[in-house]
């Protein structure tokens, strides 16, 4: 008689340890499963950095595996103080909710969910982080300290592209050119004022640095009634070789 060995392979399907399940903003709760390792990144692009007038904009986006889904973004980092003063996180992604802090050491911290089911998009930036630069030269990785990033709550690699970045000298205020914006914030309805001249260029610009509205004005002030979705945006006045920028936030 012949034996036969039976062998019982039981798969439990129902119970995975990295399944989160997160109701966020109202939304219904959704099973979410983490994959994730040290092989999926959080970027903060220097490389790609856009620097328009006194403002750094560092852009912070993923690497993932295609098959991963993210849900959640979170960061920590610290900064040189000698060169940088921080100013603010603007999330870009609109399905992301983000609240950024910066603690009693200057770090600064960043906690993001979705406030939809759509995963995190990969490698586009989902948001930024904004720096007045003090000092002409370079801004460099090094500069950039402590650098800790976290996908759906668990530790990942981080990665800050380039070398350094270089910067001229910094405009620290407009009050000597009389370039001044008002109501800021507002809804789209604002006034731009140079009372140095009646000829100059006025350019704007989205946080992605893309080129929005262009116009050649001729009078000291200058009305605008635009339809803007709410965010930042930079409004660069050209006389010439002069070139001024303030940021406009839309609400």
């Amino acid at each position: 008689m012949k034996k036969i060995l039976l062998v019982l392979v039981i798969i439990n399907a129902g119970i995975n340890p990295l399944v989160r399940n997160t109701a966020v903003a109202g939304n219904p709760v959704i099973n979410r499963t983490d994959t994730i390792n040290t092989r999926d990144t959080v970027v903060f692009d220097l490389k790609n950095a856009v620097v328009i007038g006194s403002d750094i904009m560092i852009p912070v986006s993923i690497l993932i595996n295609p098959i991963d889904t993210v849900f959640a973004l979170d960061f920590s980092l610290k900064y040189n103080l000698a060169k940088l003063a921080y100013d603010s996180i603007v999330t870009v992604a609109s399905y992301m909710q983000g609240t950024p802090n910066q603690d009693a050491s200057y770090r600064i911290l960043y906690t993001s969910l979705s406030v939809t089911s759509q995963s995190y998009t990969n490698d586009t930036p989902l948001v930024y982080i904004y720096f007045d630069w003090l000092t002409s030269g370079q801004i460099c990785n090094i500069d950039l300290d402590s650098v800790k990033g976290y996908l759906n709550g668990t530790a990942c690699s981080v990665k800050v592209t380039g070398s350094c970045l270089t910067v001229g000298v910094p405009v620290v205020d407009n009050k000597d050119n009389f370039f001044d914006i008002f109501p800021n914030p507002s809804q789209g309805d604002f006034t731009v004022i140079y009372k140095n001249s009646d000829n100059y260029s006025i350019k704007m610009k989205n946080i992605l640095g893309k080129e929005i509205y262009f116009e050649e004005v001729r009078q000291s002030s200058r009305r605008f009634q635009l339809n803007l979705l709410p965010g930042i945006y930079f409004v660069q006045l050209s006389e010439g070789e002069k070139v001024l920028t303030q940021k406009l936030v839309i609400e």
